[in-house]
C-alpha cells in the first residue's frame, strides 16, 4: 500500500473531515471566502495552519459543519442578509453590522478588502437563535402601491393595513413562507 504523499491525499475520500472547495460550495461562497473566514477563526467547525513552506493546510470536521450547516440541499442551507432581516423584522444594515461586529451567533463575516465584506448565513443556527422550525419561517406581506411591505408579525402586518390604507390602495396581509 502507498503512502500519502501529501496531507490531501491522506484525508481524500475521508468520512471524518472535509475538502475546503467541498464545504465552501455546500455554503455557496467561493474558497477565498472560507480559508480567510478559517484563518481569522470564525468558523467553528475548522482550522487551519500555516506549513514551514508558507502553505496553509485546512482541517474541517465533517460533523462539526453538519452541526453549523445542517444536511440536505443546499438552497435550504443558507439565508442572505435580506432574508435574514425579512424573517426577523430588523432592519437589514442591523443583521449586516451585527454579524460584522462579531457579535452574531449564525453569521460568519470575512473582511475581503478594505470597508468591504462577504457573508455568510447559516439557516440552521440563524433557526436554532431564533427559535424557529425548520421550514416554517413565516413573513406576511402587504402590497402598496409602490411596493411591498414586509413584516414578520401578523397584528403589525394588519396594523400596518390598517394604516396604509387610509392613504392609499393597499392588499390585505398574505402570509409566506421562505
Amino acid at each position: 500500500m502507498n503512502q500519502p504523499e501529501t496531507i490531501e491525499e491522506l484525508f481524500e475520500n475521508d468520512p471524518i473531515s472535509m475538502k475546503l472547495h467541498e464545504a465552501a460550495y455546500e455554503m455557496g461562497k467561493g474558497d477565498t471566502f472560507l480559508q480567510q473566514a478559517i484563518k481569522q477563526g470564525k468558523c467553528p467547525f475548522g482550522y487551519g495552519a500555516e506549513t514551514k513552506e508558507g502553505r496553509w493546510v485546512y482541517m474541517i470536521s465533517r460533523g462539526r459543519f453538519a452541526e453549523y450547516l445542517g444536511t440536505g440541499d443546499r438552497k435550504h442551507k443558507n439565508l442572505t442578509l435580506t432574508e435574514a432581516a425579512k424573517i426577523t423584522g430588523k432592519k437589514y444594515i442591523g443583521i449586516k453590522n451585527a454579524i460584522i461586529q462579531g457579535k452574531s451567533p449564525y453569521g460568519i463575516c470575512v473582511e475581503t478588502s478594505p470597508g468591504k465584506y462577504d457573508y455568510h448565513i447559516s439557516r440552521k443556527q440563524f433557526n436554532e437563535w431564533w427559535r424557529i422550525e425548520q421550514g416554517m419561517e413565516k413573513v406576511y406581506v402587504v402590497k402598496t402601491e409602490s411596493g411591498e411591505i414586509t413584516l414578520n408579525d401578523e397584528a403589525d402586518a394588519w396594523r400596518v393595513y390598517d394604516e396604509v390604507s387610509k392613504y392609499c390602495l393597499v392588499s390585505e396581509p398574505e402570509e409566506r413562507r421562505l
